[in-house]
């Protein structure tokens, strides 16, 4: 495997996503802002348990958004030059979208990761949430998201839908999950599907459920994230052909 030439490439789109501060740092600023508002909000009516409830809910669905846009760029941006220049390199065409999909995740994966730390520094407390099984879950919802909507995006053909499909999966994301609402207070049918939500996973995670839910979002981000491989592997092919 040619190691060094893929740490190259990984390292550049790693970067290149990192300093693309105009897209991540506006939805750092909007999560941090929502969450400070509607976990007081928690507060007021809950008390500091509720206010913990929705915070960390709400550190998982910061990342959706920035994963699907940064998704849909990477796709939509996708040129004949610059994959030639890549495949130029002593690697191969999977190879090469690997390392595109894991710029797709860096941004939701910066903007989660910013947005947990500003909540520990803020209001709960670095230590209790700046762990290594937090990091893990971050990048495994991060991997999930974006693999999704890698192979979705793939799937339609005409691109400007790809709005529609942008706000159709952001809400059912953001909705259709735990992030708001305890699970024990849905109806059983309507439980059965925000359960199988990535952010819903992440969620009741980071609220203490480990070993029940961490598993089932590591068998999704390896699923999906596979889903977004072979479809976007299916596009490069076309633009070259």
């Amino acid at each position: 495997m040619p190691l060094r030439e893929i740490l190259i490439v990984l390292g550049y789109e790693a970067k290149s996503s990192a300093r693309r501060w105009e897209l991540w740092l506006p939805f750092v600023l909007s999560s941090v802002v929502g969450m400070l508002m509607i976990s007081r909000g928690y507060r007021s009516f809950g008390g500091d348990a509720a206010q913990q409830f929705f915070i960390r809910g709400w550190i998982p669905l910061s990342m959706v958004t920035a994963a699907m846009l940064s998704t849909v760029a990477t796709i939509t941006g996708l040129s004949v030059g610059s994959l030639r220049y890549w495949l130029s390199l002593p690697l191969s065409r999977t190879q090469v979208v690997s390392v595109k999909m894991f710029a797709n995740l860096t941004m939701g994966l910066l903007v989660s990761t910013l947005t947990l730390l500003l909540a520990g520094v803020l209001i709960i407390g670095v230590a209790v949430l700046a762990t290594l099984p937090n990091l893990i879950l971050l990048i495994l919802l991060s991997s999930a998201i974006s693999g999704l909507m890698a192979g979705l995006t793939v799937a339609i053909k005409d691109l400007s839908k790809l709005s529609l499909l942008t706000i159709l999966l952001g809400g059912s994301l953001q909705y259709l999950s735990s992030v708001y609402v305890p699970l024990q207070e849905l109806h059983p049918v309507l439980k059965m599907l925000v359960i199988i939500n990535p952010v819903t996973l992440a969620s009741e995670s980071l609220r203490g459920n480990y070993t029940t839910f961490l598993p089932i979002l590591f068998a999704e981000a390896v699923v999906f994230y596979a889903f977004g491989l072979i479809q976007l592997s299916r596009r490069v092919g076309k633009i070259l052909d």
